[in-house]
């Protein structure tokens, strides 16, 4: 649904607003995981924002994949056991991750090495060690995305309070997220499901008409 969703959105933000975004966004997350605002000072903000610009500009990814790598982000920082690998190197995993998952074409270790100056090892070493603490649980559906993107709708509102004359990236991203919550409202209303009914038989469906236990179906003439 997501590599769908982003072929049908032209997005507003470039690699400069999605920088600053991601800033903003992993920035708050990371304080709050370390619990130590001196992990990361003006000056490591700065140079993050540099980063994540350098790289969102040499891969060129969609807004979609850099939220999905914000989400991946936010569940390996709630996992027990994650490893600080420093917020540059977290960002760049999880954009990794998501790069694979939502695109059908994906850069190779191999390039993400080049791009950062990285050795593929230990890369591949740091994608190995989020993964397992995610149970290479790395799956996103539509209801999940829609109520991330919300939550990060929310963040541009609190931070837009924080500015007589918010940054312009601010509403770049509000435009990317309000086409893209239409696109993926409308697609969770029509995606087709399968159900088993106590026949046995399998019905393609999509919520619409009430059955008798209550739970509302549309269904198809085709069976799987």
């Amino acid at each position: 649904m997501l590599a769908d969703l982003q072929q049908q959105n032209v997005p507003s933000s470039g690699h400069v607003e999605l920088g600053e975004f991601v800033t903003s966004v992993a920035i708050k997350m990371y304080k709050m995981w370390t619990g130590n605002d001196s992990n990361v000072c003006p000056v490591r903000n700065e140079e993050f924002k540099k980063f994540c610009i350098e790289i969102l500009n040499l891969t060129n990814l969609s807004p979609v994949t850099v939220f999905v790598a914000l989400k991946y982000l936010e569940r390996y920082m709630k996992c027990y056991a994650a490893i600080d690998f420093g917020i540059e190197r977290l960002f760049l995993i999880s954009l990794l991750i998501a790069d694979r998952y939502v695109n059908d074409t994906f850069f190779s270790i191999k390039r993400w090495a080049l791009n950062t100056e990285l050795p593929p090892e230990e890369i591949n070493r740091m994608q190995v060690m989020i993964l397992n603490n995610l149970n290479y649980d790395i799956y996103i559906n539509g209801n999940d995305y829609l109520e991330w993107i919300n939550q990060l709708s929310e963040h541009i509102k609190a931070e837009e309070k924080l500015y007589t004359d918010p940054p312009k990236y601010l509403k770049t991203i509000m435009d990317d997220i309000e086409n893209q919550r239409s696109l993926i409202s409308m697609k969770i209303k029509t995606q087709v499901h399968f159900i088993k009914l106590p026949s046995g038989i399998i019905h393609r469906y999509t919520p619409e008409v009430q059955l008798p236990s209550g739970i509302v179906y549309r269904y198809s003439p085709e069976y799987k």
